[in-house]
């Protein structure tokens, strides 16, 4: 980053202008992303109120975009407000002779090409640890990071508890709202110190990690045994299941109850 931005000042020396506002590119330019971007938003957002800014000075075109038709999207969009791209270390590029069309095209082509082959080798690495039985995305709730990436072990503090409240549901001691309430009585929170809410708790009853899964379905269409600690059993999970689902009774009626001796079925 530092040589980038050495470039850039190098730059605006040569065109003579100063340098108004930096951003350091710390998103990804992966394809299908781009639109969404927040810097270049609010790169686009500056220039619309500073009339004044001709530049947008770039290292080299793949820190700015790897996809051919959003590059040329922003490159208009930028165009129409007066703010024409400039690559410090391209200055080849910075022409608008056909040489520099050609040029530009192709390079902008090949940051694209890269960036696909990337992805197609990142998802090959996350299929087989998946399919290796590690689930290398975030952690769950009652599990911390090992030395080990993907693969997670139960937190001393938090897993017992979060255990307790799926094994009571399982159990139909209680049902999942007096689950939750009871978690939410003890010194349970998540890893940024709150509270858990209803709503996420009664996605984590869902979660087949819970009974020693690991699947990507949409992405990938996996689903296999994991490496980690199991919470429950997958019995427990389908009852957990069946009872969310409404197929199951949430919690037992007790009907010869001795401190109401006369009410009771004849």
């Amino acid at each position: 980053m530092e040589t980038q931005e050495d470039n850039v000042k190098k730059a605006s020396e040569t065109l003579n202008v100063p340098i108004i506002k930096m951003w350091s590119h710390d998103v990804s330019s992966r394809i299908g992303k781009n639109e969404n971007r927040k810097d270049l938003a609010e790169i686009i957002d500056f220039c619309k109120i500073h009339h004044d800014i001709k530049y947008l000075i770039i290292d080299v075109p793949d820190r700015f975009m790897r996809e051919v038709e959003t590059y040329y999207y922003f490159k208009f969009t930028l165009k129409k407000l007066g703010v024409k791209l400039y690559y410090a270390s391209e200055p080849d590029l910075n022409s608008d002779d056909s040489f520099a069309r050609l040029k530009e095209n192709l390079q902008v082509i090949a940051a694209e090409m890269s960036n696909r082959e990337r992805m197609v080798k990142c998802s090959t690495g996350l299929k087989n640890r998946l399919r290796a039985g590690y689930y290398p995305f975030c952690t769950h709730q009652g599990y911390r990071k090992t030395i080990t990436p993907g693969l997670a072990e139960p937190d001393p503090f938090r897993f017992p508890l979060l255990q307790k409240a799926f094994q009571n549901v399982a159990s139909r001691v209680m049902t999942p709202a007096e689950a939750h309430k009871w978690l939410n009585s003890t010194d349970y929170t998540t890893r940024t110190g709150k509270k858990l809410k209803i709503d996420k708790f009664l996605k984590l009853l869902r979660d087949s990690y819970y009974c020693g899964i690991v699947e990507a379905k949409a992405t990938f269409n996996i689903s296999v045994k994991g490496l980690h600690t199991a919470m429950i059993t997958p019995s427990e999970h389908e009852i957990i299941l069946e009872i969310l689902d409404g197929k199951q009774t949430k919690y037992l009626r007790k009907l010869n109850n001795p401190d109401f001796p006369l009410n009771r079925s004849f």
